[in-house]
């Protein structure tokens, strides 16, 4: 997030403005990294109870996807995900820092006091090329990422589709494979009775 890989695979570090510029998408990619999150509920996620939108309760440690009077769409669920103790720490130092802030900000993702407007896209790709990665990372790989952390780390796949807000059948489908004992049982019935 301060660096970039230069065209001699060295790494540079960025201005102090480019880091204060980016603060913003450091709050994104954890959030998005440890709760799969969907990144347009993140870019609308407050810091204080909402009826109408997504909002995050720091002392019940809890991120509500989405508002009490928002309807649950069936194809892209929104339930409520427990945080790791690792990301509330850092959202308690964000917190404390926007609540210090000359104004108070509402928005748990915004650029320099302002709400995210739109997509995070632009800001995203240009991590994604400073970081030499492929262009083709979106912000939905965080997602991508959280699933597949779950699955090699033997999570429960009932467990990490409720903390993900997929179907267990979607997780298994996409993400079954990543799983540390794919196909382990598979393998020992082929090979009972034989010689290795």
């Amino acid at each position: 997030m301060g660096w970039r890989l230069d065209k001699h695979g060295k790494w540079r570090r960025l201005s102090k403005s480019a880091r204060a510029n980016r603060a913003h998408l450091r709050r994104f990619i954890l959030l998005g990294l440890y709760t799969g999150t969907r990144h347009s509920v993140l870019t609308k996620l407050l810091w204080n109870q909402s009826r109408l939108q997504a909002w995050v309760d720091l002392r019940g440690g809890v991120i509500y996807r989405r508002g009490a009077d928002e309807k649950e769409q069936k194809t892209k669920q929104r339930p409520l995900v427990v945080l790791p103790a690792r990301l509330i720490a850092h959202m308690n130092r964000w917190n404390k820092l926007d609540m210090e802030a000359e104004r108070t900000v509402r928005t748990v993702l915004h650029h320099g006091g302002e709400p995210i407007k739109g997509k995070i896209r632009t800001g995203f790709a240009s991590c994604v090329r400073d970081a030499g990665l492929d262009r083709e990372i979106t912000p939905h790989w965080l997602r991508h990422t959280a699933a597949t952390w779950l699955m090699e780390n033997g999570a429960d796949a009932w467990e990490a589709a409720g903390y993900l807000g997929m179907t267990v059948a979607t997780l298994e489908k996409n993400y079954g494979h990543r799983r540390p004992r794919h196909q382990a049982n598979a393998v020992k019935a082929m090979t009972r009775g034989k010689a290795a």
